[in-house]
């Protein structure tokens, strides 16, 4: 849920950078997802208007979202993504427990 609520936030306010990992906002039949993503559409013109910089960050085999899912969400942000080798959802259960790329852009950005 992560993804869809900071971009239903970002259509009303402006931030500097967005890093979602292993993202989405494309409605994939999950209970909760679908709800919230049919209720609220996402509109990405406000949402690329108020970002100066983002990162989408996910692995080539997640096990939850496919690859054209979070694919998507690189197309609407206008951004390449950052593929994790072998990073599944880039959680706990991927063994995710610290994520180095993740800190490192964070430091970079909060400058």
């Amino acid at each position: 849920m992560g993804t869809p609520v900071a971009l239903d936030l970002i259509e009303q306010v402006s931030i500097k950078v967005l890093i979602p990992v292993s993202g989405f906002v494309i409605n994939y039949d999950t209970e909760l997802n679908s709800y919230f993503l049919k209720e609220k559409g996402v509109d990405f013109k406000k949402i690329n208007k108020n970002i100066k910089q983002s990162f989408v960050i996910y692995g080539n085999n997640d096990p939850y979202v496919s690859q054209e899912v979070l694919r998507s969400l690189t197309e609407n942000l206008r951004v390449g993504p950052e593929i994790i080798s072998d990073g599944g959802h880039l959680n706990t259960d991927s063994d995710y427990k610290t994520f180095l790329r993740l800190l490192e852009i964070i430091k970079k950005e909060i400058k």
